[in-house]
C-alpha cells in the first residue's frame, strides 16, 4: 500500500423494524503509516480514513479513522455517524461520536 491508495467497498441490509433495503457504500483510504502508543509501547500501525454514505430505506454518513497493528489488530478507532430512518412518529435520527483505543498489548481473560 501506498498513502493515498483507496478503494470503493458497499453493503446491502434489511431490517425487520424498517421496510426496503439500506445500502452502506464508500470509499476507504490509506492515510499512511503510524506509530501510536499503547500501554507505554509504540505500535507501528497503518492508518485508514473511512466515508460511508447510506441510502436506501435509512440515510447518511459515517467517517471513521482507522489504526490497524501490523497484524490485523484494531489498536484505535474515531467515528462519527448520523442515521436517518423512518418511525411511526416521523423519521427518526441516530447520531454516534464515538472512540476506542487499545490500552494494553497484553491479553486479559
Amino acid at each position: 500500500m501506498q498513502p493515498g491508495d483507496s478503494w470503493k467497498q458497499s453493503c446491502s441490509g434489511t431490517s425487520t423494524s424498517i421496510s426496503g433495503t439500506a445500502v452502506s457504500s464508500g470509499r476507504y483510504t490509506y492515510v499512511g503509516p503510524a506509530t501510536l502508543t499503547v500501554g507505554g509501547h509504540k505500535v507501528a500501525t497503518y492508518h485508514f480514513r473511512q466515508h460511508r454514505t447510506l441510502s436506501g430505506s435509512q440515510t447518511g454518513t459515517q467517517d471513521s479513522e482507522l489504526w490497524f497493528a501490523h497484524d490485523g489488530l484494531p489498536v484505535r478507532n474515531e467515528r462519527k455517524i448520523s442515521v436517518d430512518s423512518g418511525s411511526i412518529v416521523g423519521t427518526i435520527t441516530y447520531t454516534e461520536r464515538a472512540s476506542f483505543a487499545l490500552a494494553s498489548l497484553t491479553p486479559h481473560t
